[in-house]
């Protein structure tokens, strides 16, 4: 199971990186006609930016199928320590991108 979702992950962040310029556009467009907040995500929401996304998506794909096929786990654990560990990885990796996303936004908006 765990290798069917690292090639989805390979498959769609390989798709965002192709149209990685075309989902820049759609976001630009969608986020403007949401007022002030959406002009300021839009700024953010680049190609170069989507494009990183993708890579990191690529990458944790491939990350993910590699571990499984070297330790042979199918994803299946009932392991609560390894739930909090996950979930605890996951809250912290949350945080710090909204960090950064809201100093990028912060950042851009001062230089006006």
């Amino acid at each position: 199971m765990n290798i069917l979702v690292g090639v989805a992950a390979i498959v769609i962040g390989a798709l965002g990186f192709w149209q990685r310029d075309r989902i820049s556009q759609l976001n630009r467009g969608w986020n403007r006609r949401t007022g002030k907040l959406g002009e300021m995500a839009a700024e953010v929401g680049t190609a170069k930016y989507f494009g990183i996304g993708a890579i990191l998506m690529i990458l944790a794909g491939a990350g993910t199928i590699i571990y499984s096929l070297v330790t042979g786990q199918t994803g299946g654990s009932s392991d609560r320590s390894t739930a909090l560990i996950v979930i605890i990885i996951a809250a912290v990796g949350f945080v710090v991108l909204g960090t950064v996303f809201a100093v990028m936004l912060f950042k851009r908006r001062s230089k006006h």
